[in-house]
């Protein structure tokens, strides 16, 4: 992978990354970063605060470590304006993770979320559980 490619990790995929330490999410989203940029809009922003601020997590994650998370994942990527309208996806939420891979120009989709992963790709980005981007990436 080249320096300048782009990533993009679905909600899920960031919720195991920072619950669970040295996961495969953890791993892949790690990867990323050292390898090439991430990308985000504020519609996978916004949902990502949604996911993270349910009640089932508070056990597990206090308030100003989703905040963090957040701060410094915002920090670290890229902010995409998003302009194409998509709906193609199964299911409707996932055509956020779509739109953001058209504007970006994004190489991957790393996703667990099987609606995603049923397509295999989008255009020219590649729609892969971490695992399968750990093995491509390395």
């Amino acid at each position: 992978m080249k320096r300048t490619d782009r990533f993009i990790f679905d909600t899920n995929v960031l919720v195991s990354a920072l619950l669970i330490d040295d996961s495969t999410a953890d791993r892949a989203f790690r990867l990323a970063l050292d390898i090439g940029s991430i990308l985000v809009s504020s519609a996978t922003l916004q949902e990502l605060n949604e996911v993270l601020s349910r009640k089932k997590f508070e056990k597990y994650l206090y308030p100003y470590e989703r905040d963090e998370f957040i701060e410094s994942l915002i920090s670290e990527a890229i902010l995409i304006d998003s302009t194409d309208e998509i709906h193609i996806c199964h299911d409707p939420k996932d055509d956020k993770f779509l739109d953001l891979a058209a504007c970006g120009n994004a190489a991957f989709i790393v996703s667990g979320d099987v609606h995603l992963l049923e397509l295999k790709a989008f255009r020219k980005t590649r729609i892969v559980k971490p695992s399968e981007f750990i093995s491509i990436c390395q």
